[in-house]
């Protein structure tokens, strides 16, 4: 291959319409924190221990943000399940749970590296 490309596994979506709407509103709502929290940080002098809390907020926000892009819900995929509009589930037949089992996974990963970087600029930031 001459160029580099990235893949990502795909699956039968596991969420509704009505839940990537109410996944993007958390994914604004903890972005919003993420970002208050850094500036609170910033303001403060917070010592390294204390940035390194903003992982939380942007592990919220990448984990929303992700599953809405990759049409997967984490929770649905370790349960084998898929949600409707009503935010009721059925459960997936075995094929689609695996398939969507190995795209959360991408998602936790995927969110933790984000984190991570998250987290090393704000603890080397000296804000």
């Amino acid at each position: 291959m001459d160029q580099m490309t990235m893949t990502f596994e795909s699956c039968t979506p596991n969420i509704s319409a009505a839940g990537v709407r109410r996944r993007t509103g958390a994914a604004w709502m903890a972005a919003i924190v993420s970002v208050a929290g850094f500036a609170a940080l910033a303001a403060t002098g917070a010592g390294p221990a204390v940035r390194a809390l903003i992982g939380f907020p942007v592990l919220a926000t990448a984990i929303c943000v992700l599953q809405v892009r990759r049409n997967t819900c984490v929770k649905h995929a370790a349960m084998g399940t898929f949600e409707h509009n009503d935010f009721s589930t059925t459960r997936a037949n075995d094929v689609a749970a695996q398939q969507s089992r190995r795209v959360a996974l991408t998602i936790w990963r995927d969110a933790g590296l984000f984190t991570l970087l998250a987290v090393a600029i704000a603890v080397s930031s000296g804000l």
